[in-house]
């Protein structure tokens, strides 16, 4: 074989040329002295054409000019060598592939130490040939440590300050390479096996001894207090065999680690004493300290281990802390330190509701009269601890609560309906504010009663009565010649006659804020339009149009559908809303199939009685089963359009209940827990009543308690599924609409005024009067009334309960006040939200009323 002297040129190339050894070390080429180093250069190109092996000894500034070896692997894959350089003694040879070659160094000696290697690739093509070379290797002896100990500190065991850092040194005997360092924690088990290796805080460094190293080792470790008696150690290895240092005792010193101080209140007049709680440091010996948050009393320290304040006031309420401290002394330290530690309690000052401010922008005023869409804003305000339950009421219903408050802030843009008596009150376990009104007045123009849908279409058979009303809102109250009723051809003022009010067979009835029509004897020529309107001076005329028309069929019910949750093996539960009957009764008719039987039809009958949503459940399914149910509404003039949907039924899972039976147990349940919480909620009811003093809404609840129990039997005795109507409950007396409210006087106010009627049952206790009382005095005007500061508000008497307001002294009979059946009643919206809450909704609006404060 013959080896060509090529033309080559050296080309920098991204390709890695690289050189290593099988030895120790990060590259390999370091091991103990009489051992063989295989060195490997490799590359990635597969074009290599040879490689030259070269040499620099120890001492030499240069590589020597002529390689140590030159080989190549050649097409056949066999390894030659270039006789110009035979393969020394020393050294083995060999090809790999034709990117790596190997070369064995044969019983490294010391004389070898520091020479240093590097092999030349040559590549590519013969006649452009290129060179790279690799990195360089240092040959290296290993010499193998043979000891370690901790060097500092020296005493044993070290004292260290709890929180703070202890440093540890650790030291090999001279080796070579560097040692590995491991710290570990002493578990005080016979073997070192199940000791914990300390990761953190850990350092290594080296420095020479001649031809050989010293490794360091720092820990930096962080006591606790649960490192007391810990034992640390070190170990070193720079090759197989690890080495052990001896073990060093912490002693962690820490000050008095304080107990929580809790924080407490305390009723106002009483003697209160406060021990400072700690836990024993190391040393033992402590010092007290007690200080406090400023305050406007004075205070003097107390060193004394309990905290004594003779009588508590109001000025006492503060943050209060106690600091304990003791001397330290650690390790190797050249002066002693104090460890401090505090702890912090609130000391809260009980004390009842006082000092409550009912402010209508800012200001205190008894009455006042604003603008509509005027922007106001109601603030009331009060001093407790703890915080008191407030709430604001108008006209009697609460408007706004907030437990554990100490204000309340209702802000309006002024409309008609939030005329009336606004009164806050506030109370704690510790005692009741005094209660505060405002009697606000709106001056508003005629219009439709927000929250309120007026009924605008009638219908009525021939040859019977009929009676159209309407209720507005408005202030001041329109005259009732003002409430002017007509018939019209459309809805257009044009079409319309002059005034009904007088005419044969047609009266007008107006009351307050309501006027009805009634048409005596209806003819076919009196269904049309009807015009309404009504006048108070302040804007202009309200008019609206009402639509008097024959019975006829029903329309659909809407909103039909199986509820999903509710569908089970053999039963499902249909709801739907019903929709208008148009003059006549109506019942409503379920139909049933499985989907393609057509011959297999069910119909079921279901009477209507006034709910506002139905729901009806399907029994006798069979399981995983698709069903068709439809749906219609039936009176004496026909049929509504049917509405359709489809379910499916659940699979049957052996050795489950069938759905009647979970739904009797469920219900009994149900039932049991229902009645068990009505009745805890009717004790703490009227026990808030007995302490807040307001007789006649305990009277209210009272009544609505037996509502409420009535409501549940009923509920326990129907069976699943079928509807219940709230007329029919025994014990439920169904919510009045505003129009029958304010059908239900045979006095005006101004005659109730008159008479200093205010309508409430505690005796000595008189209402705020109102804007038209006082308007009313012939020796002076409401602006005088105001400006003396007369509310008639019962100054003689113990504390008013709440201010009436126009609607209520307007539903005053000739016999007297109806109470709670006329002026207010209230129905119960749902009573599972919670144990503690209780939902009533006013029969006059449609907002609920939420009341936190009951229960």
């Amino acid at each position: 074989m013959s080896w060509m002297v090529l033309y080559f040129h050296s080309n920098l190339d991204i390709t890695a040329f690289t050189i290593s050894g099988n030895g120790t070390r990060t590259d390999g080429a370091s091991v103990l002295q009489g051992e063989n180093l295989k060195l490997t250069c490799s590359s990635s190109r597969t074009d290599i054409i040879f490689v030259d092996w070269s040499k620099k000894p120890r001492g030499n500034s240069a590589y020597q000019t002529a390689p140590s070896v030159s080989m190549k692997m050649n097409l056949g894959g066999m390894c030659s060598f270039n006789p110009k350089y035979p393969v020394p003694a020393n050294m083995k040879c060999d090809c790999v592939s034709i990117s790596k070659y190997t070369c064995i160094l044969i019983s490294v000696q010391a004389e070898m130490r520091d020479d240093m290697w590097r092999c030349r690739f040559t590549y590519g093509l013969q006649a452009s040939a290129a060179f790279e070379h690799t990195n360089d290797l240092t040959i290296d002896l290993t010499v193998d440590i043979t000891s370690t100990v901790i060097s500092s500190p020296i005493v044993n065991p070290v004292s260290v300050i709890v929180n703070t850092t202890g440093t540890f040194l650790c030291e090999t005997s001279p080796g070579n390479p560097v040692a590995t360092v491991v710290w570990y924690k002493d578990n005080t088990t016979s073997t070192n096996g199940n000791d914990t290796q300390i990761t953190s805080g850990t350092n290594t460094s080296s420095t020479p001894d001649g031809h050989l190293i010293v490794t360091h080792g720092t820990l930096t470790l962080q006591v606790q207090r649960d490192d007391q008696d810990l034992g640390v150690y070190c170990r070193a290895r720079n090759r197989e065999q690890w080495f052990t240092s001896g073990t060093k005792k912490i002693n962690v010193l820490y000050g008095p680690k304080m107990r929580t101080l809790k924080d407490v209140s305390v009723i106002r007049g009483e003697k209160f004493e406060y021990p400072c709680l700690y836990e024993p440091g190391n040393p033992t010996a402590v010092f007290f300290e007690w200080t406090r948050a400023e305050t406007i009393a004075p205070w003097t320290k107390q060193n004394a281990q309990n905290l004594t304040i003779s009588v508590v006031q109001r000025s006492d309420e503060t943050s209060y802390t106690c600091n304990v401290s003791s001397v330290l002394l650690p390790t190797l330290a050249t002066r002693t330190t104090r460890k401090y530690d505090t702890a912090t309690f609130y000391l809260d000052v009980m004390y009842g509701a006082e000092n409550l401010k009912f402010l209508l922008n800012n200001v205190s005023n008894t009455l006042v009269e604003i603008e509509e869409h005027s922007t106001n804003n109601l603030q009331c305000l009060l001093e407790s601890d703890p915080a008191s339950i407030m709430f604001i009421v108008k006209d009697g219903k609460t408007i706004l609560e907030r437990p554990g408050v100490h204000q309340l802030i209702h802000e309006m843009t002024a409309k008609c309906s939030d005329m009336g008596v606004y009164t806050c009150s506030g109370y704690n376990q510790y005692g009741t504010a005094e209660n505060a009104s405002v009697g606000l007045f709106v001056k508003c123009s005629a219009r439709q009663p927000p929250g309120v849908d007026a009924k605008l279409n009638y219908t009525a058979r021939p040859n019977e009565n009929v009676t159209m009303s309407y209720t507005i809102a408005a202030y001041p109250v329109p005259k009732p010649s003002k409430f002017v009723w007509k018939g019209c051809i459309n809805e257009s003022e044009d079409s319309c006659n002059s005034s009904l009010d007088g005419k044969l067979k047609f009266d007008v009835t107006t009351e307050g804020l309501s006027s009805s029509l009634t048409i005596r004897d209806v003819k076919i020529e009196d269904y049309g339009m009807y015009q309404f309107s009504v006048y108070n001076g302040i804007g202009s005329r309200f008019i609206e149009w009402l639509h008097l028309k024959p019975i006829g069929k029903p329309d659909s019910p809407s909103d039909f559908h199986v509820i999903q949750e509710e569908i089970y093996e053999t039963s499902a539960v249909l709801t739907w809303t019903p929709s208008s009957d148009n003059g006549s009764p109506q019942m409503f008719y379920i139909t049933y199939t499985k989907k393609g039987d057509q011959s297999g039809w069910i119909k079921k009958s279901i009477e209507y009685k006034r709910d506002v949503q139905m729901n009806y459940t399907l029994r006798n399914l069979e399981p995983e089963t698709e069903y068709i149910v439809s749906i219609y509404a039936s009176n004496e003039k026909g049929f509504s359009p049917t509405i359709n949907d489809t379910f499916m039924t659940l699979k049957h899972i052996p050795g489950k209940h069938a759905d009647s039976q979970v739904a009797l147990i469920g219900g009994s349940i149900g039932g049991g827990i229902a009645v068990v919480l009505v009745a805890i909620g009717v004790i703490l009811i009227l026990k808030k009543f007995r302490t807040s003093g307001y007789t006649k809404n305990r009277d209210k609840l009272t009544k609505r308690t037996s509502q409420l129990s009535s409501q549940q039997k009923k509920n326990d005795d129907n069976p699943a599924g079928q509807s219940i109507s709230g007329k029919d409950n025994r014990g439920f007396k169904g919510a009045q609409t505003y129009e029958q409210l304010s059908m239900a006087t045979y006095r005006s106010v101004y005659d109730a005024l008159d008479n200093e009627d205010n309508g409430t049952d505690s005796p000595g206790c008189k209402a705020a009067n109102t804007y038209e009382e006082l308007s009313k005095r012939t020796d002076t005007s409401v602006y005088d009334a105001l400006k003396k500061g007369d509310n008639g508000s019962g100054t003689d008497g113990p504390r008013c309960n709440a201010a009436q307001t126009y609607e209520e002294l307007s539903m005053k009979t000739e016999k007297g006040d109806n109470g709670p059946d006329n002026s207010q009643v209230y129905t119960p919206l749902d009573t599972s939200k919670s144990q503690s809450h209780m939902y009533f909704r006013n029969a006059k609006q449609e907002d609920p009323v939420y009341n936190d404060s009951v229960l």
